[in-house]
């Protein structure tokens, strides 16, 4: 047994049109919405941190509003 507990990221990443990436909530696999924007067409760079920031993996960084 493993003393490093496993745990599931709720939001993930994944390629979209045009080489633009979008963040998107694996429960619904629909891409979210964050403070009235949809997190689509964006740089991979972009939806990285915004994953990170969605999952509390950024430490600093207050979670945004997601629908």
């Amino acid at each position: 047994m493993s003393e490093f507990p496993v745990t599931t990221r709720q939001y993930k990443m994944r390629k979209a049109a045009h080489g633009k990436w979008e963040v998107y909530d694996t429960q619904t696999g629909l891409p979210v919405f964050v403070q009235g924007q949809l997190a689509t067409g964006l740089s991979i760079d972009d939806a990285d941190n915004l994953t990170d920031i969605l999952n509390g993996e950024r430490p600093g960084y207050q979670a945004v509003t997601v629908h």
